[in-house]
């Protein structure tokens, strides 16, 4: 871990307003989640049950319950909603929506919430404005966020969050890594009235040895590993996850995927029981070497597991790498990033390595095994339409396995091509 301090050492607590969004933006491992469920509630002296803990995912809310940091109630949304007197409870943007759609939760009731990972907002919203969008393909901007309103749980999350602010009664804190998305899409509401709070020195981060960017995530899967040594993988889909924990699986790997309990395709009871373990223990069980996961777990699991040396993420997407990697709460020897340009760079190459062997295929043989001066190797680059000049058709040459000696006879300079 890199030199520095912990945002509970050095936070300037006097610099947090109300009526404003108080963003605490600081990188894994610098002591977010204790300054935002002890310093703050002590030092703005709020009590345990006048405090609401938001996050994106049950998951996320189970890792709170797990370290006795939150009360976390029954997961039905049929249940009553109800709170103890010792600690915050805990649950989801779209729970919280619920309730308060349907009036069993009254936000004025609390002083101090707590917006955990808040910048996800944004993609649930979109996921569910593009599915009105679909339905209803004539509908006005103005129509489909009323539909918003009506039907989306995590728009209306957002919707209270903002009147909160406006009412300036509820201390509201947002914790995040990355801070970006706050002012984007559906959450610039909020841009004008963030206020980032201060840290008066460098703050604690996890670190990395080494870190690349890959294209083709198959070789990774492939290599051959000391059994001891682990690995966490995070992919978009189920699909994904299922067909890579297959391909680890045929390597001899002792390979699970996790994904939402809510999903439409159901978890195998060990992948269930390997959820429960990792949530509650925050390592992986014995019978596990690689653990697959995807945006359900991006922000709600804590690794700490000195085993766990790797991690791949297999995405493009800046916010979901750090994230994602965000859930390793230990340095880390290797992390792997997938990037997509490198992908396409890759086949860019390759089609080009197949142009390249159609024109060497295409070059008489008059022209082989002869002397070739300047005129001639021009003449034989017309010949065959190659589109460069001729370094770069002897280089191609070369690559696709022929031999090209260039020679001098003191009078001229002149190529010789031979088939190997």
């Amino acid at each position: 871990m890199s030199e520095g301090n912990f945002i509970s050492d050095v936070i300037e607590c006097d610099s947090f307003k109300l009526g404003r969004l108080n963003l605490i933006l600081a990188s894994c491992g610098s002591g977010k989640t204790t300054a935002a469920f002890k310093t703050i509630p002590q030092y703005l002296k709020v009590q345990p049950h006048r405090s609401l803990i938001l996050i994106n995912t049950i998951s996320g809310a189970e890792e709170f319950v797990n370290n006795d940091l939150a009360y976390f109630f029954d997961s039905d949304w049929d249940t009553p909603f109800q709170s103890v007197p010792d600690k915050p409870t805990v649950m989801t943007y779209a729970l919280f929506g619920a309730k308060c759609k349907t009036r069993e939760l009254n936000p004025i009731d609390y002083d101090y919430i707590v917006c955990d990972e808040l910048h996800v907002l944004n993609k649930y919203i979109a996921m569910s404005r593009g599915k009105l969008r679909k339905q209803y393909p004539q509908a006005m901007p103005w129509e489909i966020n009323d539909m918003l309103q009506m039907t989306c749980f995590t728009y209306i999350a957002l919707e209270q969050l903002y009147q909160i602010l406006k009412n300036q009664n509820t201390w509201v804190f947002a914790l995040t890594a990355t801070a970006d998305q706050l002012h984007k899409f559906d959450l610039a509401k909020l841009g004008d009235i963030i206020n980032e709070v201060r840290f008066s020195q460098k703050l604690h981060a996890y670190e990395i040895l080494y870190s690349f960017e890959y294209a083709e995530i198959e070789p990774i899967l492939r290599a051959v590993l000391p059994e001891n040594r682990k690995r966490i993988f995070y992919f978009n889909t189920i699909k994904e996850l299922n067909k890579y924990k297959t391909i680890l699986i045929e390597c001899g790997r002792k390979a699970e995927a996790i994904w939402s309990l809510s999903a439409n395709t159901p978890m195998q009871p060990h992948a269930i029981t390997t959820r429960e373990y990792v949530l509650s223990d925050h390592r992986f069980p014995d019978d596990v070497q690689d653990l697959l996961i995807n945006s359900a777990y991006e922000t709600a699991i804590s690794i700490k597991d000195p085993l766990v040396k790797e991690a791949y993420i297999h995405t493009s997407n800046k916010d979901t790498r750090e994230q994602a990697r965000g859930r390793m709460r230990q340095d880390m020897e290797v992390v792997g990033y997938y990037n997509v340009n490198k992908k396409k760079d890759a086949r860019k190459q390759a089609k080009l390595h197949d142009q390249l062997n159609e024109y060497c295929k295409l070059i008489p043989e008059e022209y082989l095994n002869t002397k070739l001066t300047t005129q001639t190797k021009e003449e034989l680059i017309k010949l065959i339409g190659f589109p460069k000049k001729w370094t770069s058709l002897k280089k191609a040459l070369i690559n696709q396995g022929f031999k090209v000696e260039d020679k001098s006879t003191g009078d001229y300079r002149y190529s010789i091509i031979t088939k190997s």
